[in-house]
């Protein structure tokens, strides 16, 4: 990282936006293990941090509609749009039980401070597969290559450095246990204002041998 890199404010949060994502809350551990975690970080850098509320902490499985222009309104579209996508999410998950991801790292970026976590490959079958079954609208981004969450944005410039430097002395080992996807309509991004719109659990099925 650039010793000169500064952070880079976010100045679209709590802007009005529709987007529809699916994701996975984090649990009861999860959310007290970071917010002890931002809590530090917000004793030195508090007023240039934006800490990502409990209730909105969430590992991010792949966007459907973001906040691009489409040409529709993105309510009428995702109606449209629903039954495909949810028919190939719903094959790629069939069977599928819980799926645990080990949170270890730590890692602070210009826009972004993140905590990143591996799986045994499950997050990014389910990318894939649903990738191979539909086709997502031009201006729409692509699921991400890694698990993670957001514990913090930034409300101010700073140096990154002291900021990556204390956020990298601080260890974490979180198991967290995904047992459900959700499909999350958003007003107010980054998760300030959203509403469940259905959620799909992941439940093993014992095949007959």
């Amino acid at each position: 990282m650039n010793p000169m890199s500064k952070t880079v404010i976010n100045a679209r949060i709590g802007k009005p936006a529709i987007w529809y994502t699916l994701n996975a809350g984090l649990g009861l551990e999860g959310t007290k293990q970071i917010g002890m975690l931002q809590q530090l970080l917000a004793q030195q850098f508090g007023d240039v941090l934006w800490l990502v509320p409990p209730d909105d902490l969430h590992i991010t499985l792949m966007d459907w509609l973001v906040d691009a222009e489409y040409g529709r309104d993105k309510d009428e579209l995702l109606r449209q749009l629903r039954p495909a996508y949810e028919a190939a999410l719903l094959e790629v998950l069939r069977g599928m039980g819980p799926i645990e991801v080990r949170f270890d790292t730590i890692a602070s970026y210009p826009a972004a401070i993140i905590v990143r976590g591996q799986d045994d490959g499950q997050f990014q079958r389910i990318r894939q597969g649903f990738l191979d079954r539909v086709q997502l609208l031009p201006g729409t981004k692509p699921p991400p290559d890694i698990i993670h969450f957001t514990l913090a944005r930034f409300a101010k410039t700073h140096e990154l450095k002291p900021i990556e430097d204390l956020a990298a002395r601080q260890t974490i080992a979180l198991i967290e246990p995904v047992s459900s996807f959700r499909l999350i309509r958003e007003r107010k991004i980054p998760m300030v204002e959203y509403n469940i719109i259905k959620e799909y659990p992941l439940v093993k099925t014992n095949r007959p041998v």
